[in-house]
């Protein structure tokens, strides 16, 4: 199954709810920006009947050391 384009979506929704589709677009535009600004704010938004959505977390590699570790010193050379 493809997913739909937002332009499909404006159109789908226009025709079926006998708005234009620059209406549609607006509110649909709204939405977005409105969703943006509270997964930003409180990490996540909920639209009630439709979902959920949640601020991913970025899960970066650890870094082990800025300086790696030496090996050993090994002193027997160094006795007589």
């Amino acid at each position: 199954m493809a997913r739909m384009t937002q332009s499909e979506i404006v159109n789908t929704l226009a025709d079926s709810s006998g708005l234009k589709k620059a209406d549609v677009k607006g509110m649909f535009d709204a939405i977005a920006e409105l969703a943006v600004s509270e997964v930003r704010k409180n990490g996540e938004f909920t639209l009630p009947g439709f979902g959920k959505l949640v601020k991913a977390a970025i899960l970066r590699p650890v870094q082990l050391s800025r300086f790696p570790p030496r090996r050993p010193l090994n002193f027997a050379w160094a006795r007589p």
